[in-house]
């Protein structure tokens, strides 16, 4: 992990928030390449800081559908993000 790379997240105000930890959480418009980016960070923080940040294909999911994206839409980005396992895992889910 280079720890002098700065989160894709960070390039942009509308793509982050702060938690009340002042740890950067991702906003619904966050784009799939700052969702992977990020995750790839997060799951280093996990063991540090005793919580979990990273986005799970659900959550990406909820995200996407509170902005108005199209089932399609949203499986075409969780595909740059997770995966092939995982969004297969994802819609066998969804259709539970």
């Amino acid at each position: 992990m280079d720890v002098d790379k700065e989160m894709l997240a960070m390039e942009n105000e509308d793509w982050h928030t702060f938690d009340e930890y002042d740890t950067v959480i991702l906003t619904d418009i966050a784009p799939a390449n700052v969702v992977k980016d990020y995750n790839d960070e997060v799951r280093y923080w996990t063991f540090y800081l005793g919580k979990d940040y990273y986005v799970y294909p659900q959550q990406f999911y909820e995200m996407r559908m509170r902005i108005g994206y199209t089932l399609e839409k949203i499986l075409e980005e969780m595909k740059e993000i997770y995966t092939k396992e995982q969004v297969i895992k994802w819609e066998e889910n969804l259709k539970k």
